[in-house]
């Protein structure tokens, strides 16, 4: 539950499996195509936007904002809903959010 303009921070972890290469495969080219690459970035946001929607609504969350990071490399980042629900204000891929109190919990 929200109460007034609390923001609840909602981090997704992602593991994304990659297909494994026959040995056959990898001795003809180790590189990923750039179709590949393009591909699998679009395979991660559908598959990001749908976990993303439903957490929305199931946790009736204003607004959210998924990083995904494959081997210190950017694959995705992306707001959903709204990152200033009152003014309306969407959430992007580089919002920064307001913990407040739930920061809290993260100290020990």
């Amino acid at each position: 539950m929200l109460v007034g303009s609390s923001l609840l921070a909602l981090t997704l972890m992602l593991t994304v499996p990659f297909p494994k290469h026959s040995s056959e495969a990898s001795k003809v080219s180790m590189a990923p195509t750039e179709e590949g690459v393009t591909a699998r970035k679009r395979s991660v946001e559908a598959a990001v936007d749908s976990i993303a929607q439903r957490a929305l609504q199931k946790y009736s969350i204003p607004g959210l904002t998924v990083a995904v990071i494959d081997k210190n490399e950017m694959i995705l980042a992306k707001g959903y809903g709204f990152a200033d629900l009152q003014q309306r204000v969407p959430a992007r891929g580089d919002t920064i959010y307001q913990l407040g109190s739930i920061s809290k919990r993260f100290r020990s």
